[in-house]
């Protein structure tokens, strides 16, 4: 059949189906007949399109980036030069993010394709079957688009997870020859190239938390000394002790030019040899020779193959001097180790952190409790890194993998051994993790039949794949996690208490954000450079008001929320500084009906609010007093006021006038 005999049939056949409910199965394509039949509440011959804000789309678009910024050059390859031709972009949930050909529009941006909005089409429809798929003319549902011929493909992360849809269409004719296999290629490369990608930060996410991350949280005086022995970097505090304004000023240096001392001390200073280690010295400073106590010392990879040194050290003055041995006790021997990604200095998280680093060096099974995005997989990572497993470290959602896929998806299977079932088999995540360890995140929410399995594994450590008979065993280290009280699950009968104890070994119990209020600052700047960087955005400050706020709030979805709520600031902040006009505004509300009840319910917090609150009232007298002196520096000028304070324009005549000043 040609294609106008075909399509004239599928105006026939979607006539009889939008008219009278009747599929003519023998016209119609299974997946055509199933996407009809989703989309019955769209109205066929008039869509009601659903067009986001342009804020959200900024939003959005910033979310995909690094899909965007592979995805841009290879669809403006696909596109044929002629004018009915056009490639779309969308995100995982239908939301078009970039379109490239001459016949796009600007407009097309942020508008939702999904089914339930448009009917069948490309991008919706793939979406929802989950494959790559062509639909032409008459096969979409809404009569609007009967003179499109379009396909599509959904686009995969290196976990497997769709992350958006590439798809080409063709306004009033076919699409040209050799359109669905360049297309099938092109979601070949992007997904490469994300997985690519994907590998690349995983190294950098280790390279960051290990250096990047001591340079600009701790207050100690760091150096950074590359493999040639030059300065790769240094934190402000040393720019401080050293007398310079800017980091560009020492950044190159030779390291010999800031140790003010004979080649063998600095010699000492850089050995490996315990030997010959020595842990003074002597720092030339504009100021003058400054001696110095090296507190800490790292050795860290780069990502090309190559190391750097990290010295964290002390003017001796400001100090009690310690030997080296001492400053690298078990206490204190987080610091340059992979628990340097678990960001917070309070009492209650270097408790937890002491404990995770003595569970690294054995291999006794890990219970992690804590609430949900407090980062219990974070500090599962952390002790298989430290650990020095060679093998992966593989998590596994417990809640997030439907019943009857779980055998398969962790023992793996042979082949045949169910429908669907991939010809040379699969293999499972215990196998995977084979000298590594396997992370299972809310193991509460396994099911209990799995529960038994899991059980029999941990006894013997052996696999035997879905349909075979062959077993063999492996040598994994088990890091579970939940956030339910399995005490509670095993009196309601949905956990076995057998298996909790297999389990419970060791005990970690994360503590929730807000029992731990004063690593929030920490916390907050650490994600706004991380937040900043991947939105190439330039590096943000955050007003005093607005971490009061962050300080006040409960964050009942603890880090996570955190960091969303940062995230959504970035976007809408219009200058280098975060304020609470950005902030949502539920945390203010919050705050105020949880201050209330805290007052009633304990009369000790009512003394810290009035404390609280007198802080506050001083710091409005010295902001009206800024004010006042910048209004009179710059002659009334209320612009120059805002971009000195931070603030827009708007938010200094509403600070003037809730301060009763006139111009």
């Amino acid at each position: 059949m040609n294609s106008n005999d075909y399509q004239l049939k599928m105006r026939q056949a979607w006539s009889t189906f939008v008219e009278e409910g009747i599929i003519n199965e023998d016209v119609v394509r299974p997946e055509i007949n199933r996407s009809w039949l989703r989309s019955l509440g769209v109205d066929p011959y008039k869509p009601s399109l659903h067009q986001l804000p342009d804020r959200i789309i900024l939003s959005k678009k910033a979310d995909n980036i690094r899909l965007i910024s592979i995805a841009r050059p290879i669809m403006e390859q696909l596109c044929v030069p002629q004018d009915s031709t056009f490639v779309l972009l969308s995100d995982q949930e239908g939301y078009i993010l970039e379109g490239t050909g001459r016949n796009r529009t600007a407009s097309i941006a942020g508008q939702l394709n999904a089914e339930e909005v448009i009917g069948t089409n490309a991008i919706g429809t793939a979406l929802a079957e989950q494959t790559f798929l062509e639909i032409n003319g008459a096969e979409h549902y809404c009569s609007y688009y009967h003179n499109i011929f379009s396909a599509a493909c959904p686009l995969h992360d290196w976990k497997g997870r769709i992350i958006g849809v590439l798809a080409i269409y063709s306004t009033g004719h076919e699409l040209p020859a050799g359109s669905l296999v360049s297309l099938q290629l092109a979601k070949r490369v992007i997904e490469d190239k994300l997985h690519y990608k994907a590998e690349q930060s995983k190294i950098l996410h280790v390279y960051h938390n290990t250096c990047s991350a001591i340079i600009d949280i701790y207050d100690d005086p760091i150096i950074v000394i590359d493999h040639k022995f030059t300065i790769a970097n240094i934190n402000d505090s040393c720019l401080n002790l050293l007398g310079y304004e800017k980091r560009e000023e020492v950044v190159g240096l030779l390291i010999d030019q800031l140790i003010a001392d004979e080649p063998q001390v600095l010699n000492n200073l850089l050995s490996n040899d315990p030997n010959q280690f020595s842990s003074r010295f002597t720092l030339q400073t504009n100021k003058g020779r400054v001696p110095c106590a090296l507190e800490r010392r790292r050795v860290v990879p780069n990502p090309d193959g190559t190391q750097q040194i990290i010295l964290v050290f002390q003017p001796i003055e400001s100090v009690a001097l310690t030997t080296y041995g001492e400053a690298m006790a078990p206490e204190k021997v987080l610091t340059g180790t992979p628990f340097e990604c678990i960001v917070g200095d309070s009492q209650a998280i270097n408790a937890v952190k002491n404990m995770a680093y003595r569970a690294s060096k054995v291999l006794s099974n890990v219970l992690i409790g804590g609430e949900s995005g407090t980062g219990k997989e974070i500090i599962a990572h952390s002790i298989h890194e430290a650990s020095g497993r060679r093998g992966q470290f593989i998590p596994i959602n417990c809640g997030a993998i439907p019943k009857e896929l779980m055998q398969s998806e962790l023992f793996g299977y042979v082949e045949g051994a169910f429908t669907g079932a991939k010809k040379s088999g699969r293999v499972g995540k215990f196998e995977l993790a084979n000298q590594g360890t396997i992370f299972l995140d809310e193991i509460g929410e396994m099911p209990l039949d799995m529960q038994v399995t899991l059980l029999r594994f941990l006894q013997d450590k052996t696999v035997t794949r879905v349909g075979g008979s062959e077993s063999s065993t492996v040598d994994v280290r088990i890091i579970a996690a939940t956030n339910r009280n399995l005490k509670n699950e095993i009196g309601a009968g949905r956990f076995r208490e057998d298996l909790y104890y297999r389990l419970n070994v060791i005990s970690l119990v994360i503590p929730p954000l807000r029992a731990r209020k004063s690593d929030i600052p920490i916390i907050a700047r650490y994600l706004m450079k991380n937040l900043c960087c991947q939105m190439k955005r330039e590096a943000m400050e955050i007003s005093d008001q607005a971490m009061g706020i962050l300080l006040d709030y409960n964050w009942l979805g603890n880090v996570r929320e955190l960091k969303n709520v940062l995230e959504n600031a970035i976007v809408f902040s219009e200058g280098a500084i975060i304020t609470e006009n950005v902030l949502p505004s539920y945390l203010k509300d919050i705050n105020r009906s949880e201050n209330i009840r805290t007052q009633v319910n304990d009369r000790a917090e009512v003394s810290i609010r009035e404390s609280r609150q007198q802080q506050k009232i001083a710091a409005g007298e010295r902001e009206r007093d800024e004010i006042l002196r910048l209004l009179d520096q710059y002659k009334g000028n209320i612009t120059e006021v805002a971009r000195h304070m931070g603030f827009s324009r708007n938010t200094i005549y509403k600070k003037m006038q809730s301060y009763m000043i006139k111009r």
